[in-house]
Order: C-alpha cells, then sequence, then structure tokens
C-alpha cells in the first residue's frame, strides 16, 4: 500500500501543507516541535479516525479554528476528511471515498496503518487500558463491525451503571438489570471473541519473532485475561449475575471487556514485565509490533503503512537495523527523526528526505 500525496489544513500547528510521496521509504527530519509526527498522525487519523496515542479528536484542530481538514490520495483511492464544530459543544465529522461518502465504519482500514511510537516501548509497564487500546486499534481495522459493537457496548455499559446506581438509591428493582445484562454479555462476548482471535495469532509466534528480531530465545507466551470462567456469552452472563450485589455497591460493572488485560508471561506465569530488563522488553514490544504488520496483511490481504515516530533514537544500533529488516518488504514507510545519523545508511541512499523547521 502506497500513499501519493497528503493535504493537511488546520490539523495539529499546521495551518495548511501539501506533501507528495514518490518512494518506499520516506525519512522526515529536523527538531522538535516541527510538524513530522504531525504528517504521520494525519496518515493515521486516515486509517483509522483517530489521534495517536487516541485522545480527544478535537484537539487535533489547530488553535484558534473551528475544524480540521484532510485530504489523502492513495494508489486508486482519494480520501477526504472534515471534523469542526456544529454548535457550541458538539462537533461533526465527515469522510469520504472516491467522492462518495462513508460511515466511520466503512472509512476504517481503506489504507491498513501500524504504527511504531516511542510510547509503545513501554506497553508492558501502561495501564491496563492502555494495553486494551492496543489490541482494539489493530481490530478496528480490520472487522468492519468492531467499531459498531465497541460503540454499543459503551453506551450499554452507561446504561447499565446507570440503573445500577438507581437500584442503590431505591429508585428502581434489580430484575430491572436482566435486559442489560443480556446486551452486555452478547456485545461482550463479540469483543473478547474477536481479542482473543488476534492473541492467539500473537502467541503463536511470538517467540520465534523475538528471536529472530533478537538472536536469542526468550520463553514468552501472550496471555489474554479475563475474569470470566466460561469465555461466552452465557459465562458472562453468569459473572454479572454473580457480582450484582457488588456491583450495586459500587455503581459500577466490575465485568466484561471493559475489565480485561493482556499479559507476556513465561511458562511457569510469570508476568516477564518484573523481570526483563528495559532492553529486552523493547525488543519484546518490537516482535509485538512485527506480527501486528503481519496480522494486518494477513487479515486484509495488503500490507500496511508503517508509521515510524522517533523510533529508532530509542533504540540501540542492533534493534535498529534488526527491527528495520524485519519490516514488510512491499509498503511504504514513513520514518521521523531528529537525526539523519541515526537512520541506517542503505535505507537513507533509496529514501525520500523531507526536511523540516520550526
Amino acid at each position: 500500500m502506497r500513499i501519493q500525496a497528503l493535504k493537511l489544513f488546520n490539523f495539529r500547528r499546521i495551518q495548511e501543507l501539501e506533501l507528495t510521496f514518490d518512494q518506499d521509504f520516506v525519512v522526515l527530519v529536523g527538531p522538535n516541535a516541527s510538524g513530522k509526527t504531525t504528517v504521520l498522525e494525519a496518515i493515521y487519523y486516515s486509517s483509522v479516525l483517530q489521534a495517536f496515542p487516541p485522545g480527544k479528536t478535537w484537539e487535533l484542530i489547530r488553535f484558534g479554528e473551528n475544524f480540521f481538514r484532510l485530504g489523502v490520495t492513495a494508489e486508486d483511492q482519494k480520501l477526504e476528511f472534515y471534523y469542526g464544530k456544529k454548535g457550541d459543544k458538539r462537533y461533526e465529522r465527515s469522510q469520504t471515498v472516491n467522492g462518495v461518502r462513508k460511515k466511520a465504519n466503512e472509512a476504517f482500514g481503506n489504507f491498513p496503518v501500524a504504527t511504531f511510537l516511542p510510547q509503545d516501548l513501554n506497553l508492558l509497564q501502561l495501564s491496563p487500558g492502555l494495553r486494551r487500546e492496543y489490541l482494539d486499534e489493530i481490530l478496528l481495522q480490520t472487522d468492519t463491525a468492531y467499531e459498531s459493537v465497541m460503540s454499543e457496548y459503551a453506551k450499554v455499559l452507561i446504561q447499565r451503571n446507570e440503573l445500577l446506581n438507581r437500584i442503590g438509591a431505591g429508585q428502581a428493582k434489580e430484575v430491572e438489570l436482566d435486559f442489560w445484562d443480556g446486551r452486555l454479555a452478547a456485545l461482550g462476548n463479540q469483543i473478547v471473541t474477536a481479542r482473543k482471535n488476534l492473541c492467539d495469532f500473537l502467541q503463536k509466534a511470538l517467540p520465534n519473532t523475538y528471536s529472530e528480531l533478537v538472536g536469542e530465545k526468550l520463553d514468552c507466551r501472550f496471555h489474554y485475561i479475563t475474569e470470566l470462567d466460561e469465555p461466552n456469552e452465557e459465562g458472562m452472563l453468569k459473572r454479572l449475575f454473580a457480582a450484582r450485589k457488588g456491583d450495586i455497591a459500587s455503581g459500577r460493572t466490575s465485568v466484561g471487556p471493559h475489565r480485561d488485560d493482556w499479559k507476556v508471561r513465561d511458562e511457569s506465569q510469570q508476568d516477564l514485565s518484573h523481570f526483563l530488563s528495559r532492553g529486552e522488553q523493547r525488543s519484546l514490544i518490537s516482535a509485538l509490533k512485527v506480527l501486528e504488520t503481519d496480522y494486518l496483511e494477513e487479515a486484509l490481504g495488503k500490507p500496511p503503512v508503517i508509521l515510524l515516530d522517533e523510533l529508532l533514537a530509542e533504540l540501540d544500533g542492533n534493534r535498529r537495523r534488526s527491527i528495520v529488516s524485519k519490516l514488510p518488504k512491499g509498503t511504504q514507510k514513513f520514518l521521523t527523526t531528529t537525526e539523519l545519523a541515526e537512520v541506517p545508511q542503505d535505507i537513507l541512499t533509496e529514501a525520500q528526505i523531507l526536511e523540516f523547521t520550526r
């Protein structure tokens, strides 16, 4: 997959910018806060309609403006995106593909992307919520129904929590939870099933991929962690029913995919984040990111555009070369850096180099 052109208007700090790309490897070089990462974020938004890391979309609008626009030409597709204010507090967005307006879930994955961000290298140490987001960002691109299921699950979760609070205040009856438990279990089962399928893919290839990257073996197993004894719709219904008293007391739903997590463990079930060195953890996450590109290509039938934001500055020379050598050959890569000296010379000789200034 290749992007030929990109247009930004009122996006982050950039008022207006047009870029064209003519190589498979594009290096964006310049000082911090010069707009390099903003270009990568515009590409990312054009694929999954989110900022990275995930945040509030309105924060992407240039300060003092009311909207932003993006335009992307990617092979035979012309994509356009708009996000702006509608009234005092509301925002609206639209997206078109080749001039045809699309719903959000229809626009996901028009060109898949895989991101290598500096914060990803600390993923094993970050919160469960950020680890769930890592899985969900991949699945949003490969399953057109996933966004709708996630959105509906969030709405049902809010409704159930509101009902829990009313029951706790004596304003509603516990039997009213039956309907919402059924809806939550049905939607939650779809989310857990999709996540577990992705985790199974990661688990099968993780040890070998790590070994190929580092040249050393590591006993590592990817585990999806859920409180469900039976990870299915019936099992979630049972756990929701069993947890009702505690949920009513706290006013929050304690069971479901919004509480799940994943860990990388060894054969004895020890969490490797407590035992691996910082360099080993970064190599492990790098292996997962390489597998992410493999998963996207297998699921969609086309390799993703790869976005590498200041990644090489976070790694030593050997890990830089290993990661770059394992990236898919038939796709486009965008790399930001403050120093060209950080980029392997064999890449620079063939790359398109775009210089940014403050």
